[in-house]
Formats: C-alpha cells, structure tokens, sequence
C-alpha cells in the first residue's frame, strides 16, 4: 500500500479521511472541521451578489461534481418576499447589487437557503466593497452562519485586497470558516471534501485474494545462501529449503 498512492487513497477513504492536496487545502480541512460538527452534505446553496460569480459557481459545481440543489417551493416563497422583483430566486442565488445598498439581503437570503430541507451546507461568496461595506454584510451574515448547525462558509472575494482587523477578529470568534476563493470554497463543498463529513465506508472493501508470484529477491539470495529464513519473512513454511541458484530456486515456483 506504501508504494501505490491510488491503493493508499482508496484505503484511507474507506475508513473516512480526508485526503487533501497541499498545505493551503489542509488548513482549510482543519478550519472547517474544526468550526462545524461534520454533516453528511447532499447539497450546496451558494449566495452571492454577482451575476458573474454565480455563472462561475455553476462551473465550478458541475466540474467539481458538487450538486446545487433547486429551492424548494418554500423556499421559493421565502427568498421572494425579500428579493428585488427582478431578481431569480435559484440556487445559486444572485440577490443583486441590492447587497450593496441593503447589506442585511445577505442574511435574510442566507437563512432562507438553510432552512431548505435539500440543502445541507452554505457557501456565501460575495463581492465585498469598502472596509465599511464589508463589515455590513459580515454582521448582517453573523447571526445566520454562526447560529447554523451545518457546514457554512464565507468568501469575500479578491485575494490580494486587505480585509479589515475587526472583521477578522469577529469571524474568528464566531468560528465561521473564512476564505478568499470560490474555487476553494467549490472544492472544500466537493464529493471528497470537509464540508460533506468524512464518513467510513458501511461495509469494509472485500480484499482481492493474493495470488504468489514466487520468491522476492531477498527470499532467492537467502536460499541461495543455504541459510533460508523465509519462513520468518512470510513466505509458506513449505518453502523449499535448498541450495542452488536464485534462478533455480525460482524455477520452483513457477
């Protein structure tokens, strides 16, 4: 299993671990295991405040297998008592760049979506605007993600712009998973990732059986030798126990 990674993966899987690709995956892994009791997810409900965002969030999905369920007729009802009359009330949910002036659709749209009995985590992926835009979007979010007892996580898009200390202070009080990449976000939602709960296989992977294929090459040289200790490295005790070649001592196993 050591020396083959597809075998090593698919065993690991099967008794629920999660296998993550690099250090930056891994301290999302930690940060989003750690924020929320893991929860079997069977569907993502991701919203945000750009038409493009949500265009690249149905990609993202349909690459990374991740299933974007329809809003339940509840649902429906909920998000169209709160959303501009033009605006689409879909998973994902675009709520407009009425997020900008009316920050608290964040979190009116966002409880909407995890009260839908199809979709079991949350990812929000917003374009975040000034630091004083961003933190109203943030606190009206804070009681909905925070108070939510499935997988959520919070995006504010664009890498490289600064967020404000005191935005950083309170998502880490609240322990709400914090990144700054849809894509991430996508992966970590993903068919292998933490958001969905690292679950054992119910039955354990039948082995194949293991077939020899006649002596290692340390088992020849120590026939070879006339010293044989294979019985002690695992081979069958019936073993022949004879001197000649490595090459005859194969011949026998053939």
């Amino acid at each position: 299993m050591a020396g083959d990674h597809a075998v090593m993966a698919a065993f690991v899987r099967t008794a629920g671990v999660i296998l993550v690709d690099g250090f930056d995956a891994l301290f999302d892994v930690v940060s989003l295991s750690t924020a929320r009791r893991a929860h079997p997810c069977g569907g993502l409900g991701v919203v945000t405040n750009s038409g493009a965002v949500r265009g690249v969030a149905l990609d993202l999905a349909a690459d990374l297998g991740v299933a974007l369920p329809e809003p339940a007729p509840a649902t429906r009802a909920a998000l169209h008592a709160v959303l501009p009359e033009f605006a689409q009330p879909d998973n994902p949910l675009d709520i407009t760049a009425q997020g900008m002036a009316r920050p608290a659709l964040f979190g009116e749209t966002a409880a909407a979506l995890l009260a839908d009995p199809g979709i079991d985590a949350l990812l929000v992926a917003a374009m975040g605007g000034g630091p004083a835009q961003v933190l109203d979007k943030w606190r009206a979010l804070r009681p909905v993600l925070a108070g939510s007892g499935r997988p959520v996580m919070l995006v504010f898009l664009g890498d490289g712009h600064p967020m404000p200390d005191a935005l950083m202070r309170e998502v880490a009080a609240a322990r709400v998973p914090f990144l700054r990449s849809l894509e991430t976000g996508h992966a970590r939602a993903g068919p292998s990732g933490p958001a969905r709960g690292a679950r054992p296989l119910r039955r354990p992977m039948a082995r194949p059986p293991i077939r020899a294929r006649g002596p290692s090459i340390g088992a020849r040289r120590c026939c070879a030798r006339r010293a044989c200790r294979c019985p002690r490295a695992g081979l069958p005790a019936t073993w022949p126990r004879h001197g000649g070649s490595p090459r005859a001592s194969a011949g026998r196993w053939r």
